[in-house]
């Protein structure tokens, strides 16, 4: 039985006025607290594990505060274990990380992963079970039950890019397809993937060969649809309305920031927007993965100020920064561009001597049809990345040197992966010692930050896709009743440049 709330209350706040008071001291043992605090040692250890979650605290069985973190006036209630258990199990299956296939690890082994006995475990096991992620098969559960016993389809729904640029998926769109197409397979539905014209009308469509359609699949068999959002050019209002119109649960994947979240007329119980990359959590993490590293001083550089998802991840660094005092302090260096200006591709157009791009994408674009054709863009983007590219690089180094120039300044979070190996490339030119004089960080954790060792933010795009396709699957599961707008935690990946 958890204990009452008011003793929760009494050793969070106990531990608040003693490490406020006392915040140069040494470790302090957790029986000598709760003696300290008059409540028990369970109620004491439940409050200072609370505290390290939210970085106040560190250390083990003796705890001292941490550096670098204010402290809150009132501190959350502490869950009751089987409601903290239950949480993390939702958590781990839809991110796959306690299933063998289809199935769960046996209950001694799913004891021993929570450190909890079996009685809680059976509980949370049978809160889940409610709630459609998994089914018991005999003593066994396997998680993500099938809708139906019939097959399903899952439309999802992507737009073209700008203007002259045929349909042009960036890297952390096609991977999150990948992901999807696997989420799918695993829940035994297909995935049926619509393309959606660049014609007059917002209403045609074709399919992932080009082939135009009639109209957009409907029925019995479709179980619902996502929509792809990759930029402000690929939103349409009359499509939304055409989703909420069929009575299926539509789920939004904004990688841009760009969906209207303030319009009511989206806000229906069937409607859930999945912030991916968009959202200002990843730059909170980033943050205070620096501050625990014993950054002081940061900046966050970004040559693509004028979208929506650069100005979400600063403002989300900037958050951690003030809450962590005033002797700490982020610096930003921005300019304020899109990363579909026509600025970079028409400057790197014009500095290739010759006007020989020119002539290479006009004969390009005269054999893609306007429609969904990964292949061919894909073959596009590469003949156009490097000048798009230089410019970029000419846009980040004036940024870059205020910032080297900056001597406090010990780290850079860099708005995405490319600006981030430009960084890195600076660096190198300049014969500044990366991570022993500027530590560099970027977000998408793409291909390319792999081979240079760049550390990044990876946004776990395998449990996006799982998340989305339970959705779609069990929109009426307790899970989703409450979350209009759903953020799947990411992951900081460590490497060789912090």
């Amino acid at each position: 039985m958890p204990r009452p709330p008011s003793v929760q209350i009494k050793a969070g706040k106990f531990l608040v006025d003693y490490f406020g008071k006392h915040s140069d001291a040494g470790p302090i043992g957790v029986k000598s607290l709760a003696v300290q605090a008059g409540v028990s040692y369970q109620t004491m250890w439940e409050a200072v594990r609370r505290c390290k979650e939210q970085g106040m605290l560190r250390g083990g069985y003796r705890v001292s505060a941490a550096d670098g973190k204010e402290q809150v006036e009132n501190p959350p209630l502490i869950a009751a274990p089987m409601v903290r258990l239950k949480s993390r199990l939702i958590d781990d299956l839809l991110s796959g990380a306690i299933t063998r296939g289809r199935n769960l690890h046996s209950v001694k082994e799913l004891t021993a992963r929570y450190a909890t006995s079996p009685k809680t475990l059976r509980r949370a096991l049978l809160a889940v079970e409610s709630q459609g992620l998994i089914v018991r098969q005999g003593r066994h559960y396997s998680g993500l039950d099938h809708a139906a016993t019939g097959r399903l389809s899952i439309v999802v729904l992507a737009c073209p890019g700008g203007e002259g640029e045929g349909f042009a998926l960036q890297q952390l769109e096609r991977e999150f397809l990948t992901n999807f197409e696997a989420a799918c397979g695993n829940a035994g539905v297909y995935l049926l993937l619509i393309g959606l014209g660049r014609g007059s009308d917002p209403g045609e469509f074709c399919d992932a060969l080009g082939a135009p359609l009639a109209s957009m699949p409907a029925g019995q068999n479709i179980a619902g649809y996502l929509y792809l959002l990759h930029g402000p050019e690929t939103f349409d209002d009359t499509i939304m309305r055409r989703l909420t119109g069929t009575r299926k649960p539509v789920a939004v994947l904004d990688g841009a920031g760009i969906f209207p979240r303030d319009n009511r007329a989206y806000d229906t119980p069937r409607v859930r927007i999945f912030a991916a990359s968009a959202s200002e959590q990843p730059g909170q993490r980033i943050a205070a993965h620096l501050l625990s590293r014993g950054h002081r001083h940061a900046a966050y550089i970004s040559p693509f100020h004028a979208d929506p998802w650069s100005r979400m991840r600063c403002e989300g660094a900037r958050k951690a920064f003030a809450l962590a005092g005033e002797k700490f302090s982020l610096s930003i260096f921005a300019a304020e561009c899109s990363i579909k200006d026509s600025q970079f591709r028409d400057e790197g157009r014009r500095r290739s001597k010759g006007h020989a791009i020119e002539r290479a994408i006009g004969e390009w674009n005269a054999q893609i049809p306007e429609c969904f054709h990964p292949e061919m863009n894909e073959v596009l983007r590469r003949l156009c990345g490097g000048f798009m590219w230089g410019e970029v690089r000419a846009t980040l180094e004036p940024m870059l040197d205020k910032a080297s120039n900056d001597r406090r300044i010990t780290a850079w979070i860099m708005a995405n992966d490319p600006a981030a190996r430009i960084a890195l490339q600076y660096c190198q030119r300049k014969s500044i010692p990366v991570p022993g004089r500027i530590a560099i960080i970027g977000f998408d954790d793409v291909d390319e930050s792999r081979d240079l060792r760049i550390s990044s933010y990876n946004f776990n795009l395998g449990a996006v896709a799982t998340a989305i396709v339970h959705y779609l699957l069990h929109p009426q599961s307790g899970h989703w009743r409450k979350r209009r707008i759903v953020e799947i935690k990411g992951r900081i990946v460590e490497r060789s440049t912090t």
